[in-house]
């Protein structure tokens, strides 16, 4: 077999195979077509393997282990496709050439040479490259190939961002959980991820402490011969607002039955239509109109692209099209208005082709969303798909249209000192706003009125009446999925040093197009932020564990900037200008840098609790971070009691020696063992004489292995410690000892070793 085409689901084979000619032959995990033989990923097949698999020391998170820096990586299969990966690697290592057909971009890339590496093959690879899986696209594709030359860069971008994506959070997790987490769970670190709560627990704690303060406006009624217009007053931008309502009213008294003379001024304006989709732009659409989730909208719009053919690549962060889809433009447009999805619009028979949108030189890896050149299945979709695709639909006929052109009117007029003025705008040719179901949030919050008096310049004008309207500042609004996503793309807005904010403006946010909405429900799903549904769109608000998780990183670790600059730096590895392995060093120096800034912040050993303690370089300047007063100190010391007469006892666990700490909550005295975090054994002086395991052993750790809660298990042998995620990890942990053994358990606290070794669980 000469060729084999590795593609990365198995739909995608079966529509490249129909595209190339048909299925002549199938078997397990390949289909054959007159093209060749194709195989398939399901995603990744493999994932970078967990730190116990360098070394089984790491089953155990310990300080002095940090940092983990693999010297030579190591990929395992995943769990439930490890049949496919024999599969395709069988496939590949037939070929006389292989042919790359996973998706155009980066991770399509890095999934196709995770399984071609394994193989170990070593002929020519060809790619190919489209942004739609129609067949006309395929064929296309599979007519210009690209080398494979051209796109492997995009390969060793992905690879820098997954393994320095397991740098940080593998060892700044761990870090954070032992330094911070005082046994209450794992406190997980992701690039994107924290700084994105970051955001939203910044502006949550904007909100509540916002103060709203009162002002005043004056409307007045202003006529004009048989005409009469509301102006409102206009100060010079350094009194934008009257504060007391003393001068409003002193305004008001010089304005009654006041004269002056209109200055009218007209411009004819006009408005271009919105670019086409980016993958963003239409979440926060999806999410303003129907209250969709960015995850939500990104399944429909998969739907739409693998299942259905409807639309082009859904994940891209491009508004501009290619030149030569000109030529089809005829042939989409005559389908929408067929399916109805778009209405035939009279000046759609003869479609705009604007170079600001089509435009070959401005693309990316990808093109802008847009419907492709058959007629849609609107029939077989559901609602949600059906929504999207009107959205895209819709999109695309606008941009077709001429402009919105409107009249701007401002009148003017100055009396005693006082600027009075109004504004409107009036209609004159409506184009694309034909098709604008909605109005867009400017738009919304637009005061000026739609269309003023026809007054001429240099009329006179007399004020019959003046209003005085009290009015309040209001809070910030809180975070929608669309006002996040905004933000998440353009987060220069919340950067201040000035180089770092011009490099984002220009190419960077936080995270990518394909990757925001996951990790939006990664933070949902932790219940680090949870959703109002009260409104459509519904906001979105931090926890009080969320909160509790931003306050304990150091503040540079929460940091929009800093995490958005490694797009930046990828996208280098991407065009060639760094090497994969200069990327990776650089960020392997800057993971070590803020891991020693949480090293720095860890508790010493005599410290009563294991509450965060950042560096007060850090604190001092993270507006974050609550302030605790010298007040509650002073009464929290007050509280506390002296240690018992006589010498310390053994801890009940490890027996190492106890120290004698004071409960910053209750104010009580205990003594607590000197291997704190390692042993969480207690001894309270106070309780009774007969104690019960649990008030022995202590407080139950969490697994060494999985992070779950362990139990106090009254074993044949003894009591110890099991993880609550039996059966699926079977770590314990002796009472006595400490000692921690990875798949020890068997049905009933007996040795197993022939237990699996349990996944880890992977955060970030």
């Amino acid at each position: 077999m000469p060729a084999v085409i590795l593609c990365e689901k198995p739909a995608q084979a079966r529509d490249l195979a129909k595209a190339l000619g048909g299925t002549t032959g199938k078997g397990t995990g390949w289909i054959d077509c007159p093209a060749g033989r194709l195989t398939w990923a399901i995603g990744h097949l493999v994932d970078t393997a967990p730190p116990e698999a360098y070394d089984q020391r790491y089953a155990r998170w310990r300080m002095e282990d940090l940092p983990i820096v693999p010297q030579e990586w190591i990929l395992e299969p995943r769990e439930g496709v490890k049949d496919q990966l024999k599969a395709a690697i069988a496939t590949l290592r037939i070929a006389t050439v292989i042919y790359i057909a996973t998706d155009a971009g980066r991770e399509g890339e890095l999934i196709a040479y995770e399984v071609i590496e394994r193989a170990g093959v070593k002929v020519p690879i060809k790619r190919l490259w489209f942004s739609a899986q129609d067949e006309e696209s395929l064929r296309k594709a599979w007519a210009h190939p690209k080398e494979a030359s051209e796109t492997v860069r995009l390969y060793h971008a992905a690879q820098v961002r997954q393994r320095a994506d397991w740098l940080f959070g593998m060892n700044l997790t761990r870090a954070a959980t032992l330094v911070y987490g005082g046994g209450k769970g794992v406190l997980p670190y992701g690039r994107v991820q924290t700084p994105t709560l970051a955001l939203i627990v910044q502006r949550d704690r904007e909100i509540e402490s916002f103060k709203s303060r009162e002002y005043f406006e004056l409307n007045a009624h202003v006529r004009s011969g048989p005409h009469g217009v509301t102006m409102h007053y206009a100060p010079s931008e350094d009194e934008r607002r009257i504060w007391k309502r003393e001068d409003a009213q002193a305004l008001l008294a010089s304005l009654q039955n006041a004269e002056g003379t209109m200055r009218v001024t007209r411009q004819a304006k006009r408005q271009s239509p919105p670019r086409p989709y980016a993958l963003s732009d239409l979440q926060g659409d999806a999410n303003s109109r129907f209250g969709y989730s960015a995850q939500a909208t990104l399944e429909h719009a998969q739907a739409l692209y693998e299942r259905h053919k409807a639309i082009t690549y859904p994940r891209s962060d491009c508004n501009y099209l290619p030149d030569e889809m000109a030529r089809d433009v005829p042939t989409m447009l005559r389908f929408l208005i067929q399916t109805q999805c778009v209405p035939n619009h009279p000046d759609l028979a003869k479609p705009l082709l604007r170079r600001a949108y089509f435009d070959s030189s401005k693309l990316s890896d990808h093109h802008a969303i847009v419907p492709t050149p058959i007629r849609a299945p609107i029939e077989l979709m559901s609602e949600g798909e059906r929504n999207v695709f009107a959205l895209i639909a819709m999109r695309f006929a606008q941009l077709l249209l001429p402009d919105y052109e409107y009249e701007a009117t401002i009148m003017e007029m100055a009396v005693n000192g006082v600027h009075l003025e109004a504004r409107g705008r009036a209609p004159r040719i409506k184009g694309w706003k034909d098709l604008d179901r909605t109005a867009t949030e400017e738009e919304q919050e637009d005061g000026d009125q739609k269309e003023l008096a026809p007054i001429r310049d240099g009329s006179p004008g007399k004020i019959s009446s003046v209003v005085v309207m009290q009015k309040a500042t209001q809070a910030p609004k809180r975070y929608t999925e669309r006002t996040l996503l905004a933000d998440m793309k353009n987060v220069h807005r919340h950067v201040d040093e000035p180089v770092l904010k011009r490099t984002l403006k220009r190419t960077s946010g936080l995270g990518t197009e394909a990757t925001r909405a996951s990790h939006i429900e990664g933070i949902k799903k932790r219940e680090f932020a949870v959703l109002d549904g009260r409104g459509t769109p519904p906001s979105i608000t931090s926890t009080t564990s969320g909160r509790e998780l931003i306050d304990r990183f150091p503040r540079v670790l929460t940091l929009a900037g800093l995490t958005a600059a490694w797009e930046d730096l990828l996208e280098s590895v991407a065009v060639g200008t760094c090497t994969r392995e200069d990327a990776l060093a650089a960020l392997t120096a800057h993971m070590r840098k803020q891991l020693a800034l949480v090293v720095k912040s860890r508790p010493p050993p005599e410290s009563p609790a294991p509450a965060p303690q950042l560096a007060s370089s850090i604190a001092a300047d993270n507006p974050l971070t609550p302030k605790r007063s010298a007040q509650s100190s002073v009464r929290a010391d007050a509280r506390g009691r002296s240690a018992p007469a006589g010498a310390a006892p053994p801890c009940p666990r490890c027996s190492s020696p106890m120290k004698w700490r004071i409960n910053r909550k209750s104010g009580s005295g205990f003594w607590g063992c000197t291997r704190y975090p390692d042993c969480t054994a207690t001894v309270d002086p106070a309780a009774s004489e007969t104690r019960s395991p649990r008030e022995t052993y202590g407080r139950p750790p969490d697994c060494p292995t999985c992070s779950k809660r362990m139990r106090l298990i009254q074993g044949s042998r003894g009591p110890f410690f099991g993880c609550s995620g039996f059966p699926a990890c079977r770590t314990s942990v002796d009472a006595a000892t400490g000692d921690a053994q990875d798949g020890a358990l068997g049905p009933a606290g007996r040795s197993s070793a022939s237990a699996p070794r349990p996944s880890f669980r992977r955060f970030g």
